[in-house]
């Protein structure tokens, strides 16, 4: 990968690593930017008279924290003393990344030529992010590149998101590695801007290629 470095593991052999992540640190705070593995939202199921029944799991295989930075430092110092009280900071806020491959045609429903939107980061919706090489990541396996899809945000409670990352179980939610500056507020920056624009009842004005051919000529 263009940029890319090596540094010396443990064993004294050399890891590749590349210049957009860095490693996480367990029991850390969690970080915005953060890349995240097997995050579980609790979805409910409804019954009879839309009573909540029960609540069922649905995984992400993958998702990035995009919750402010500075909230979650502040939100991590007062769980020193009692690591799974309710703050006021109440959930964390979660995009879901896929592979490419999920995305494209004909098995997903991404056509070519928005797909090189999506690898230019040209698409409001979706973020592209680089692989991640051996050296990024916590469990030292490379990772192909993923989409982050800005649309399909969700939350989950703050205390239960540490659960997650805390519970020693191959079916928990585990850290992955982590974004760099200025990457990190990069990505910030495009969600912030998918979140706060502004839908039109119509266009300023009509394309060249959208005109009504029997009124162009129209003043």
């Amino acid at each position: 990968m263009a940029g890319g470095s090596a540094e010396n593991s443990g064993d004294g052999q050399a890891t590749a690593t590349s210049p957009y992540y860095q490693l996480p640190i367990d029991g850390d705070s969690i970080h915005q930017g953060e890349i995240l593995r097997d995050v579980c939202e609790w979805v409910p199921v409804y019954g009879d008279n839309n009573r909540v029944k029960k609540a069922i799991p649905r995984r992400n295989s993958l998702a990035v924290v995009v919750t402010q930075e500075c909230d979650l430092a502040q939100d991590f110092l007062k769980r020193q003393a009692e690591p799974m009280i309710e703050t006021d900071l109440r959930s964390v806020l979660l995009c879901p990344a896929k592979n490419p491959v999920e995305l494209r045609k004909p098995a997903g429903d991404v056509g070519s030529d928005l797909w090189n939107q999506i690898r230019q980061n040209k698409s409001e919706r979706y973020h592209y992010l680089a692989g991640m090489a051996p050296g990024d990541v916590i469990d030292g396996q490379e990772r192909d590149p993923i989409v982050v899809d800005f649309k399909s945000f969700f939350t989950v409670r703050t205390v239960e998101l540490y659960r997650q990352l805390g519970t020693p179980d191959e079916e928990s939610a585990a850290r992955l590695s982590l974004l760099r500056c200025p990457w990190r507020e990069h990505l910030q920056d495009r969600f912030g801007n998918y979140l706060t624009r502004v839908g039109l009842p119509q266009d300023h004005f009509i394309p060249e290629s959208r005109r009504n051919p029997l009124t162009a000529g129209a003043t």
